[in-house]
């Protein structure tokens, strides 16, 4: 089947403004599976086998896994037929309407272990598993996994990551419109084919990856789709958008039909002894998309039939949350899930309105984070900090002690220790098609009120990312954007938020220099735990100088059929974690 739908791509560290990143011996160690043995020994008594169905109020745009970019879609690919090197454990099972985690330690997944690095992230070396097989019987070969990653310097791919082309050291333009740009562009092109095939080395299994800069987070980002293994002759046989060519538990069956949906089968060459992360409970999942929100609402809040076996893949409905809250036959049917999202201001490094520090700090100060998050109708919830909830190491920061409905005396008090010409006027970049107008709204009422003359502009969301360039110009003061998780540290957020990317730091002034050097010292701490309580610094640090001002973290809140158990939810997408998903016997119903 061939798709002639529309390429799409959605910027990882600014979502909102598209609304509309020892030796070989260490790594032979053996991973606890997380979860109980065949016989699923659990509470819930749930079995194996039956059909569980995915209910979608969207149309999925693709499959591949080098063009993935929505989290949901990568959160369901990575556990059903995409392996990567590393991935996350399943987190806690549901207990209960708080946040759930669908995200345990970092731990091997095609690789035996996390990686090993001789030199401080530089260089990092994976052992791929013996036995580990595609759908076909054949076994999943570090050329496949080179194959794999080179598909995302292919430039007409639209959509995916795209960290390796940030990360690997391949040879780049030196001059012109495309200087710092990789010189690669994909598996057709054999002129540079030789420069890329040096920056992931294949010596039987063992792969090496070469870094243009040290990455201490570069494991967590092979748990990514976009650095999953390919096979070549899969690709030159088909450019399907929705081909499945399953190395996971599950394949499908037949083909995938755009609006409505398919069905994924038990892939009967993959095995547990080699995959320590996923089970195969379930005999199939039927994924149903285009559901309108109304059609899963009511089919889930008094599910029947097939539907006690069902699940909603995103979240209730915003106008819908508080009745489903209020219901207490949902209690156990429903969870809480932070998607690692959040949604902030960027006061831009130009500003000459905001350059003095005092007038940042009482524009921060005078913010109304409660109101812009309950003008999101439940779905967000207020936040002093960038990085998100689930990361470890995030800590509670409100350097300015700012009350959550803001405080007005004292930003206008700070105005007046400025002794600026009052009101202080202020442009404000808002993407077109976000939907946070009601937010915004709450916003300039309380900085009118402390003395600033709020003006909201309209812009498109290429408008909008232009803006967030630290050296971009414009008359632009401040830009509504969102920063999310696409793994689990706050490097994954906070440079992105301050305009900063993994490869590359400006020099010249655009981002002041002691957040540039705060920055640069948390990617050099070499202990995990002590990297994030470093990130969390730099987030405090950020917000201190109101260069940044937290809004909101985003949530969804998920409903599934009763007979659905070994349920989690994933801290990165706020999607269903499938892994080890399973059902229990209609028997248990009355």
């Amino acid at each position: 089947m061939r798709s002639t739908r529309a390429r799409s791509r959605t910027s990882h560290a600014v979502a909102l403004c598209c609304a509309v990143l020892a030796g070989l011996v260490a790594l032979t160690g053996c991973v606890t599976r997380p979860n109980p043995g065949p016989d699923i020994k659990t509470p819930e008594q749930a079995r194996r086998g039956g059909t569980v169905t995915l209910l979608d109020n969207r149309t999925v745009s693709t499959w591949d896994p080098q063009s993935l970019s929505d989290p949901a879609d990568a959160t369901l690919a990575s556990r059903l037929f995409v392996r990567t090197l590393t991935t996350y454990a399943v987190g806690a099972f549901e207990g209960g309407t708080g946040p759930q985690s669908g995200a345990g330690p970092l731990v091997g997944d095609l690789s035996v272990g996390p990686g090993t690095t001789p030199d401080g992230g530089l260089t990092w070396t994976f052992l791929l598993r013996n036995g580990a097989l595609w759908q076909d019987g054949k076994e999943v070969s570090c050329e496949d996994v080179r194959y794999g990653v080179s598909r995302s310097f292919d430039a007409k791919r639209a959509g995916g990551t795209r960290y390796a082309v940030e990360l690997l050291d391949v040879p780049r333009h030196g001059s012109g419109p495309l200087a710092g740009q990789p010189m690669y562009a994909g598996p057709t092109d054999t002129a540079n084919q030789r420069g890329f095939d040096a920056a992931i080395v294949c010596t039987d299994r063992i792969v090496t990856f070469r870094l243009r800069q040290a990455v201490a987070d570069f494991p967590d980002l092979l748990t990514l789709p976009e650095f999953a293994p390919y096979r070549r002759d899969i690709d030159e046989r088909t450019d399907d958008r929705y081909t499945v060519f399953s190395d996971g538990p599950y394949i499908l069956e037949g083909l995938w039909h755009p609006g409505q949906g398919g069905k994924l089968t038990r892939n009967y060459n993959w095995g547990p002894l080699v995959d320590t992360v996923r089970d195969q409970n379930v005999e199939a999942f039927r994924y149903v998309e285009s559901v309108p929100d109304a059609e899963i609402l009511a089919r889930l809040s008094t599910p029947q039939g097939e539907d006690r076996f069902a699940l909603a893949l995103r979240g209730v409905p915003t106008a819908a949350r508080a009745s489903v809250e209020a219901n207490a036959g949902l209690a156990r049917l429903r969870a809480l899930a932070p998607t690692g999202t959040v949604e902030y201001l960027r006061v831009r490094a130009r500003s000459a309105a905001l350059a003095d520090p005092l007038v940042r700090r009482a524009l921060a100060l005078a913010t109304d984070r409660a109101a812009y998050a309950g003008a999101g109708g439940g779905a967000v919830e207020p936040t002093t900090g960038l990085i998100p909830w689930g990361v470890d190491g995030r800590a509670p920061t409100n350097p300015l002690g700012a009350p959550p409905g803001g405080d007005v005396t004292g930003a206008a008090a700070l105005l007046r220790e400025a002794t600026v010409s009052l009101p202080v006027s202020v442009r404000l970049a808002v993407p077109v098609g976000a939907g946070v107008e009601d937010g915004v709204a709450a916003l300039v009422t309380t900085w009118r009120s402390a003395g600033f003359d709020v003006v909201v502009v309209p812009v498109s969301p290429a408008e909008c990312l232009r803006l967030l360039d630290p050296k971009s110009t414009g008359d632009i003061d401040v830009v509504l954007a969102s920063t999310r998780l696409a793994w689990l540290s706050g490097e994954a957020v906070v440079p992105a938020a301050l305009g900063l990317g993994l490869a590359t730091t400006p020099a010249d002034g655009a981002v002041e220099p002691d957040l540039v050097a705060a920055v640069e010292r948390a990617r050099s701490v070499r202990d995990r735990a002590d990297r994030e309580v470093a990130w969390s610094e730099v987030d405090e640090l950020a917000v201190g100088r109101a260069v940044v001002i937290p809004l909101g973290a985003r949530t969804r809140l998920l409903l599934r059929g009763p007979l659905v158990q070994r349920y989690a939810v994933s801290t990165l997408s706020g999607a269903a974690d499938l892994g080890l998903v399973a059902v229990r016997p209609l028997s248990d119903i009355p």
